[in-house]
Order: C-alpha cells, then structure tokens, then sequence
C-alpha cells in the first residue's frame, strides 16, 4: 500500500550490562513464535494477568517510546499517538486515559464501525486470513473461555506457547485454569457442545483492551 511502517521488536539482553531495548525488524527478519514475548517473561518470575498486563506495557507501549527515545531522543511527553479504535468500540476509547502523551482516534473521529472495515479488506487483493475473533494474540489470557476453546480446538498447537509458559515460571495466566487444562477440555468430545459460533462472535467473547 505505499505506507513505510517500522517494525519494533521488544529486546532484552542479561548478558552482561542487562538492556532492554527496542530491536527494529522486517517482514523477513520479525520473529514469528512469540520469542520477544519469552525473552519478556524470561527476564523475571512473573506472568502477566488481568491485572498486571505487562506484556502490553512492555511489548507495545515501552517498545514504541524506547525505540523513538533511541532514534529521535524523544520522549512521550513529546509525541502524539494515533490508535485504532473503531467508532463502534465505545468500551475501548471512552475510558483510555493516557496521561504521558497525547492521543488520537482518527477512526473514532471518522466514524468507521466495524461494516466499514469489513468492507475495506473485502475489496484489497489480499486476505490475512486471520478470524476477526481471533485477533493478533491466538490465545491472549483476556479472551473469553468459549473463544479460547474454539481457537486450541481449530489449532492445538497454539496452545503449546502458553502452556510452557505456564509450565516453566509454576503458575498461570488465569486464576483457576490453567493452558493444560484448557487445551483437554478444547480436545474432549463432550466439550464440542461448549463451543459454538454465537459464544465466540458475541455473547462471553470479551473484546481486546491490549492498548489500554
């Protein structure tokens, strides 16, 4: 489409001085299993949660301000942030209080809901081909159980990242379930009732709040 973007990766070193900073990338070098997102993890004990949403903090929002801090010397008192909220996601813009820089919602502004999208990609030569409900994180912690259960049930291996997570650091993403668990129960017969497309389109489906 013409647009020059700039691919940032989160990076972090314990080598020696340990650094965090942000790694620039393309479309041939951009990791493509989750490894920024385990160098994130392995750089402490923790795991992220609904209530401790580190791998936005650091991952997104970090990366961005570390990367213009490395090449511009500017901080994010100094810049202005455009996000994509649609118009129709009243959840996600209306309460967003960013207190470190300024925002924009130019799709907000416009008016494009969720149709007008739609119909954009349906008209561009290519697909992604990636389930609006799925999103960009298969098995983000946040998502609803119902569309967790449907994406492991249509791709097992996806599960497999979380589950070792898990594994690794003793504890879960979730309070009361852990990825294991989640990966039999998408996998047992007398679970296929559980999932349906109405409860992962809408329903319990929770929507993303990554940038907030």
């Amino acid at each position: 489409m013409g647009v020059p973007i700039t691919w940032l990766e989160f990076e972090y070193s314990a080598h020696g001085n340990p650094k965090t900073r942000a790694k620039v990338v393309d479309r041939e070098t951009a990791s493509l299993d989750g490894e920024p997102f385990s160098a994130l993890l392995d750089s402490g004990s923790w795991l992220p949660s609904m209530t401790a949403r580190i791998c936005t903090a650091e991952l997104k929002v970090a990366t961005i301000d570390r990367h213009l801090w490395q090449t511009r010397k500017l901080t994010r008192h100094q810049t202005r942030k455009l996000i994509g909220f649609r118009f129709d996601e009243p959840a996600r813009w209306r309460p967003a209080v960013y207190q470190a820089c300024e925002v924009g919602y130019p799709m907000v502004e416009a008016r494009v809901t969720r149709e007008d999208v739609a119909a954009f990609w349906q008209s561009q030569p290519f697909d992604l081909g990636i389930a609006s409900e799925r999103g960009n994180c298969d098995c983000c912690y946040l998502k609803a159980r119902p569309n967790l259960l449907a994406t492991i049930r249509d791709e097992p291996e996806r599960a497999q990242w979380w589950i070792e997570a898990e594994r690794r650091r003793g504890r879960t993403f979730q309070i009361g379930e852990s990825f294991a668990q989640l990966r039999d129960a998408a996998l047992a017969p007398d679970d296929a009732g559980e999932i349906s497309a109405g409860d992962v389109d809408g329903g319990e489906a929770l929507p993303c709040f990554c940038t907030d």
